[in-house]
């Protein structure tokens, strides 16, 4: 006691405090506060004067050294064999003024004056605090904070959920005509800007613009139909590139849509060499030119592949029979292709057909592997009703720009933990 007195000054240990906070999808918000082993001023030391109930061994005013909060009184208790109980402990708390043990029971025996000095003034290890009222403040403003995030994220949450409620409502009161017009539009756009070159043969800035806007409006108009049960509509198969809407919209448009052929004959053509699975979706095409009629220029390897396939279909062969799976969708698609399309039900191949593991199917049997298409899993979703990117591209492996700052700004925790705190305003 005497040595503190004199020395006026002690080193004292760091502090920290944590809170957590549950918020929406079993997410727990994360928060700390620490401050670090300090060096303190001492002043007005008094031995073991009365403060109401307690008598601490040592009260004083401290502060940091490099300036801060200033404590005053600050209690200190000296501890050698008499342990703090919690009796104790609660009195001591109960004042609210910042308290600090100093237990020398952890010095191990017997020490020298020069050894006393430098545990009781320079060394952390033997000290703790019993109450911190920075730390106290600290952790409740940690928790109002966390709270407060808490109840946002889950009124973002209630905002998206009454959205997404609000934009079904809508979807399902929309003339599902309309819906299947602005699928086949977005689908469109999409194949026809990804199929663009300049004479250089790359795609042209506008072109890439206009596939990332298709992509999103695919991604929305694809929702859509899901909600309506079609959720065939997100298939690779239909709206990839040289997929099953990329031949019927040439063929419906007289134009080759989403390829580089010169005219629809061209798409007719690379159709006709693709091959096994390919040849399943080969009966689409040709119903699809009997309703839409393009301009074909006189071509006997037309009418020579097409009556092959219909030979092959009368003889309920495998090589041409279809998925029978697209054809709900493609009759609102395409309503000119409906009746067709039932006619020819009777010659789909069986669902069961498409499993590959059955050992009745062999490799040229088999019909193309059904999958969403990756690209719409990198959109901002419609469903999710989040806002669209800015300076990240889909499919980047991270946020750029000002889509960066804006998940900084609405993840703090987790941005200081990436990056660091951010620079001070003067900075």
């Amino acid at each position: 006691k005497r040595i503190l007195a004199y020395q006026r000054r002690l080193m004292v240990p760091g502090i920290e405090e944590e809170a957590n906070v549950p918020s929406v999808g079993g997410k727990t918000l994360h928060g700390r506060w620490a401050v670090d082993p300090e060096n303190l001023v001492l002043d007005y030391v008094e031995l073991e004067q009365r403060l109401g109930r307690i008598i601490p061994d040592i009260t004083c005013k401290a502060w940091p050294s490099d300036g801060g909060e200033v404590f005053w009184p600050f209690l200190i208790e000296v501890t050698v064999t008499n342990n703090i109980d919690d009796e104790r402990l609660t009195r001591i708390r109960a004042t609210g003024d910042a308290a600090l043990e100093i237990d020398l029971s952890l010095a191990g025996g017997r020490v020298t004056r020069a050894e006393l000095q430098r545990l009781v003034v320079d060394e952390i290890a033997t000290k703790r605090w019993l109450h911190h009222p920075t730390a106290e403040r600290q952790r409740t403003a940690l928790i109002a904070a966390l709270t407060e995030q808490a109840a946002q994220e889950h009124a973002e949450l209630r905002a998206r959920e009454q959205a997404i409620e609000e934009r079904r409502r809508r979807v399902l009161e929309a003339p599902v005509a309309d819906l299947a017009s602005e699928y086949l539009n977005a689908v469109s756009a999409l194949l026809d800007a990804g199929a663009a070159e300049d004479p250089d043969g790359e795609q042209p800035a506008a072109a890439k613009t206009a596939e990332l806007d298709a992509r999103e409006r695919v991604a929305d108009a694809a929702d859509k139909l899901a909600i309506r049960g079609y959720r065939e509509a997100a298939d690779e198969n239909l709206i990839g590139y040289h997929g099953i809407l990329a031949k019927l919209l040439s063929i419906r448009r007289g134009r080759p849509v989403g390829y580089l052929a010169e005219n629809v004959m061209g798409v007719l053509n690379a159709i006709r060499n693709l091959g096994p699975p390919s040849n399943s979706t080969a009966s689409l095409y040709l119903i699809a030119v009997r309703a839409y009629g393009p301009q074909l220029p006189p071509d006997h390897w037309f009418e020579q592949w097409a009556a092959k396939v219909k030979t092959s279909l009368r003889r309920r062969e495998d090589t041409y029979r279809r998925d029978p799976a697209y054809d709900r969708l493609l009759s609102l698609l395409f309503p000119e292709m409906a009746a067709g399309l039932k006619k020819e039900a009777a010659t789909a191949r069986p669902e069961r057909l498409r499993h590959t593991d059955s050992p009745h199917v062999g490799w040229r049997e088999r019909l193309p592997e059904r999958r969403r298409a990756g690209f719409l899993s990198d959109q901002p979703a419609a469903h999710q009703n989040q806002g669209r990117l800015i300076d990240t591209r889909p499919g980047d492996w991270w946020l750029k720009g000002r889509d960066l700052e804006a998940w900084k700004k609405a993840n703090p925790e987790t941005a200081r933990a990436w990056f660091g705190a951010p620079p001070a305003p003067d900075d």
